[in-house]
């Protein structure tokens, strides 16, 4: 079963559950709460989290970070809305904490959002980082492997991960055609 939350594309043929965003910078990650919640009302005990932006290459790998929150900081302009996120971040999980917002899929449980959700503020302008609010709340920060994030422009020739992410506005999805030529079950 898929189910997206959200808006939903025309050629989408699976569950839908709209929902409608918070239109502010500020309210993102509590945006992704909400809606993870949404979808924990008719998912599976467990899930498979995934953003609208990620392709899938193999069977999942486990469960992964890029290292450290302020290793992530260091990139980051100190002006950004994504640098308060992970400073807000830093100061619930502690300094040491590791980033577990990457660009992979995640398995999730209906039970362990909810827990993530009662347990943490997510009216706090700009939030924390909701993958790594899960991991840290469940306590399984520490099986967790470093894999190094992607997300690309322009999506490579010879795709050798297990998933990727693309920026908005790539310039190249036709490389795709060749790793999914035919069309999914839940699309039109």
């Amino acid at each position: 079963m898929v189910i997206l939350v959200g808006g939903k594309p025309a050629w989408f043929t699976g569950i839908n559950i709209p929902h409608h965003d918070v239109d502010s910078m500020y309210w993102k990650e509590k945006n992704i709460c909400d809606k993870v919640l949404a979808g924990c009302s008719i998912s599976s005990e467990n899930f498979i989290y995934s953003n609208d932006d990620f392709f899938v290459f193999a069977k999942y790998w486990g469960l992964h970070h890029k290292g450290t929150v302020l290793s992530t900081m260091e990139k980051k302009s100190p002006a950004g809305s994504y640098y308060k996120l992970l400073e807000y971040t830093v100061k619930l999980f502690g300094a040491d904490c590791l980033n577990y917002d990457t660009h992979c899929p995640m398995i999730m449980s209906r039970a362990g959002v909810k827990y993530m959700a009662s347990k943490i503020d997510w009216n706090v302008k700009f939030g924390f980082g909701f993958k790594t609010s899960f991991v840290y709340s469940m306590g399984m920060q520490d099986i967790g492997t470093f894999y190094p994030d992607a997300k690309y422009q322009v999506i490579p020739e010879m795709i050798n991960r297990p998933y990727i992410s693309t920026e908005d506005g790539v310039r190249n999805l036709h490389i795709l055609a060749k790793y999914f030529p035919n069309k999914s079950r839940w699309e039109k």
